[in-house]
């Protein structure tokens, strides 16, 4: 026997039966996960370099709440947890086996479809190992009545599991929706529920996305805006899923043995609620500081002051130093000792114009003060006029 002989069954290789696992993740969501971790651990690396804590503090905290918003839209699109019902109890594992099993049943509806699981309590029961995740969907059309290939998809993977002979108690928690007659629609309804509340989520990754494109390039009362209309569509989504699934004629009870699967709302629901508050006290947090603290906001947000007003009061002063006429100083007003008109006071934008404090001095006859303001306005030419008609009269 040779060294890589071992073990094996001659004349060929040993063949090895598939191995069948249960689902243990989902590895979209982890995907989502890890890339919001990369994007918050890259955010963070980049504010140590700011020189500012504040405008530092000011970036993650805007990096947070983008990727904890994007991320939470997404999870709850995706994410079958958006009702959920658990029990523990005893139940015919297959056909043609009266012996009994003890295991937990767990049914995951989220808007696209739902997941079964089944463990046992032990896991290895009637020597075998019973540890089953099954997914099943409903993505998008009802579909005919029955089991055929024009049937509605749920409808039709029900049918293929039953070829591959899961355990009974999975194929009869996705039996109840699988009917669709009468006034049981309990299929029929959480699939409309889940194809409306899909087109609100959506729509509302769309305006969150346009959320972050006027905070970063408009003023941000804008998207402040913006931003409590993505709390409203999120709320929304919650109000359709729960008018739609949660009527009288559709809640769904199935019994399983001794005890019965009674649906309570689950993790998506409550974080798109949670998450479409949060949008709400925000936009207002901003609304209220753009009027009331509009510095304090310019720091936090690192634009300017006039980006968060949008320019609108430097406009307003520029105007009325364009409408306001130069000051002339009179020739009566010089012979008669009259006093230099003082520069108006200005405040606009930032911006403060103030007449000098000190006695301005005198050349000859004429009045001038130490320096001018920038801008000035006394004409100069003024000055200039009376200065040569002062060297004309010494003259004479």
């Amino acid at each position: 026997m040779g060294f890589f002989d071992a073990f094996r069954d001659p004349p060929a290789p040993a063949q090895y039966g598939p191995q069948y696992t249960p689902v243990t993740s989902d590895v979209l969501l982890v995907g989502l996960a890890v890339g919001a971790a990369i994007v918050l651990l890259v955010a963070l690396v980049v504010s140590l370099g700011e020189r500012s804590v504040l405008t530092g503090v000011g970036f993650v905290l805007k990096v947070t709440v983008g990727v904890a918003v994007t991320l939470a839209i997404l999870v709850c699109i995706f994410d079958p947890h958006w009702k959920r019902s658990s029990t523990t109890t005893s139940f015919q594992y297959k056909a043609h086996e009266k012996r009994e099993i003890r295991a937990e049943v767990e049914v995951r509806i989220g808007l696209r479809g739902l997941n079964v699981t089944l463990k046992g309590s032990p896991v290895n029961q009637l020597n075998e190992t019973i540890d089953y995740n099954e997914r099943f969907s409903w993505a998008w059309n009802q579909g005919r009545l029955g089991f055929g290939p024009y049937a509605g998809r749920i409808s039709r993977e029900f049918r293929s599991s039953q070829y591959r002979g899961i355990p009974l108690p999975i194929q009869w928690v996705v039996e109840y929706f699988t009917l669709d007659g009468e006034q049981i629609r309990w299929g029929r309804a959480h699939r409309e529920a889940g194809y409306f509340t899909h087109i609100a989520l959506w729509t509302a990754f769309a305006q969150w996305t346009l959320t972050l494109i006027l905070f970063r390039l408009v003023v941000p009362l804008l998207g402040a805006v913006s931003l409590a209309l993505t709390g409203a569509l999120l709320l929304l989504a919650n109000i359709v899923y729960s008018a739609m699934s949660a009527s009288p004629e559709t809640e769904l009870a199935i019994p399983m043995g001794s005890t019965t699967l009674d649906f309570a709302y689950g993790r998506s629901f409550w974080t798109t609620m949670t998450t479409g508050i949060v949008c709400l006290l925000v936009a207002l947090v901003v609304i209220v500081m753009h009027f009331r603290f509009p510095r304090q906001l310019a720091k936090l947000l690192n634009r300017s002051v006039q980006d968060i007003d949008g320019g609108t009061n430097l406009a307003a002063s520029q105007e009325s130093l364009v409408a306001q006429p130069a000051e002339v100083v009179s020739m009566d007003d010089i012979e008669n000792g009259g006093s230099f008109p003082r520069f108006r006071r200005m405040t606009s934008a930032g911006l403060s114009f103030r007449t000098p404090r000190r006695k301005p001095s005198v050349l000859g006859e004429v009045r001038t003060p130490r320096y001018l303001p920038k801008p000035s306005y006394v004409n100069i030419t003024v000055y200039q006029d009376l200065l040569k008609s002062k060297g004309r009269s010494e003259e004479r």
